[in-house]
């Protein structure tokens, strides 16, 4: 996706042919599979990812709440748990664009990086945010993968990863080399169903948890102000200011004073203000039951398949879908109850629709594979 096939295939055409090769990729999607079948030689497979289970050295925490909504979510959480340094994740560019500006009215000090970037614009954002210039960095998956990011406290998915393995990789950045990591992910009705296969293939326990009320945030924000002034009062020297204080002192009540000073350390939030509770309470559908198999209750008209292609040859439940729609001609509205392991896929279509998929989705080769379709056991 990011060109760089050509140049692999360019540079292994001019290689010895008497070599020894060893590819390394973070996924195997089959176009990595279709070079790896061109240029090497009976080559062993070693997977890692199947049993990888995410680091325990992370608390992970999802939160349901309206896509229009996420970004005052982020606002809060960033709020309450005042990370030095934090990492957001979109699934598109523009996207990082709308939150990195977003995060810009509310008074953050926040960049971002994407593929649109020059190169040097991207090594120049992550130089500052590397020192701590920056303190939130919004990006594409192009920052999760290869990248050395040090001290960063929070992870937050602002949109939930199209694929469970993006996941483990995102939330990687923290929790590295013995510290203590958050990862939160913002989840929307349209994205429930994906938290639900996150869980299933990390094996993690992503615990639900709500948005913190303004007044709470209100609340942890004065505490830790508390905090931080009397740290400054018991530990810094401040004689350098004391003339300014006293005259200050001295034409002023003091609580004017304080209260002055505090407003002008204050951010600036020039966004639209949103109040109160944010947090949603979206109930599991039946597309959202993981591992389902038989007929769909409360359809009796459903009929469900099993198929021996699953994330082991680079299929994701959307690109299933597609591949379901060109094989057969059904529409992306027509097949249900789509769920995905490493080695096998389910899906659920009407009964009308037996013989299109029967026919359509037998005898050919995905990634090399040869395709099995048959109707599901009941369990």
């Amino acid at each position: 996706k990011m060109g760089f096939k050509e140049d692999i295939e360019t540079i292994l055409e001019s290689t010895n042919s008497e070599r020894q090769t060893v590819l390394f990729s973070a996924t195997m999607p089959r176009q990595i599979i279709s070079i790896s079948k061109k240029y090497m030689n009976t080559p062993e497979v070693v997977s890692v990812i199947q049993d990888e289970e995410t680091n325990k050295d992370i608390a992970q925490y999802y939160y349901n709440v309206q896509e229009k909504n996420k970004v005052e979510a982020i606002g809060r959480l960033l709020e309450v748990y005042a990370p030095d340094l934090t990492l957001i994740f979109c699934n598109t560019k523009r996207k990082v664009d709308d939150v990195t500006r977003e995060l810009i009215k509310k008074g953050y000090n926040a960049d971002k990086i994407h593929g649109d970037l020059q190169q040097t614009s991207r090594l120049d954002v992550l130089n500052k945010f590397h020192s701590g210039v920056l303190d939130i960095l919004v990006a594409t998956d192009v920052a999760a993968r290869g990248l050395d990011i040090k001290n960063v406290g929070v992870v937050i998915n602002h949109d939930v990863p199209e694929k469970a393995d993006y996941y483990v990789h995102r939330i990687g950045r923290t929790g590295r080399i013995g510290n203590k990591g958050y990862s939160f992910t913002l989840v929307s009705k349209r994205e429930y169903s994906r938290i639900a296969t996150i869980m299933n293939f990390t094996k993690a326990d992503i615990k639900k948890r709500n948005v913190p009320t303004p007044e709470k945030v209100i609340q942890v924000k004065q505490e830790k102000q508390i905090e931080e002034i009397q740290s400054i009062i018991d530990t810094e020297n401040s004689d350098l200011y004391f003339d300014i204080a006293y005259e200050l002192l001295n034409n002023n009540e003091p609580e004017l004073v304080v209260r002055a000073l505090l407003n002008k350390l204050d951010k600036k939030d020039s966004s639209k203000q949103v109040e109160g509770d944010i947090n949603e309470d979206f109930k599991r559908s039946r597309s959202d039951s993981r591992g389902k198999s038989g007929s769909s209750k409360g359809n009796k008209n459903q009929v469900r398949f099993h198929i021996n292609l699953g994330s082991g040859v680079g299929l994701s439940p959307k690109g299933l879908v597609e591949l379901i729609s060109q094989k057969t001609g059904l529409q992306g509205r027509d097949i249900d109850d789509v769920f995905i392991k490493r080695g096998f896929s389910y899906f659920s279509t009407s009964d009308r629709n037996i013989d299109k998929v029967m026919k359509g989705m037998r005898n050919f080769r995905y990634a090399e594979k040869r395709a099995s379709i048959q109707i599901a056991k009941d369990r």
